[in-house]
């Protein structure tokens, strides 16, 4: 079981989207809520009750850096537009969808890491 999370933007990125990559592949199996799907997630890789901020990985990243206005967001960090509320990719009524969206973020975010070394 994992008892410390080294919270770093790199692993609240991988994360994340592993979670999501699972979450939204169930959700379209089963019909599941989100939430419940998370805390599966979480606690099937050794996750204790809430270790992880509001049991997203981006928002745990944020609540470190900030007093939770998501400014640290790494999604946000990426796109200053992005709120995972947004009815296009809102994370708790379309999954898939918002895992869509932060995969893109992320090859985005891969790329200007590229373009800095």
């Amino acid at each position: 079981m994992k008892k410390k999370i080294r919270l770093t933007k790199k692993f609240a990125w991988e994360e994340c989207l592993a979670m999501y990559k699972w979450v939204a592949a169930r959700w379209l199996l089963t019909g599941t809520p989100v939430p419940k799907l998370k805390k599966r997630w979480l606690k099937a890789h050794g996750y204790k009750k809430n270790m992880v901020a509001i049991d997203c990985f981006f928002c745990a990243y944020d609540d470190r850096h900030t007093d939770g206005d998501c400014m640290a967001c790494p999604a946000v960090l990426i796109d200053d537009d992005f709120k995972c509320s947004e009815e296009a990719y809102c994370w708790i009524k379309k999954p898939v969808e918002f895992y869509l969206e932060i995969v893109r973020l992320n090859k985005i975010r891969l790329t200007n890491s590229k373009k800095r070394k």
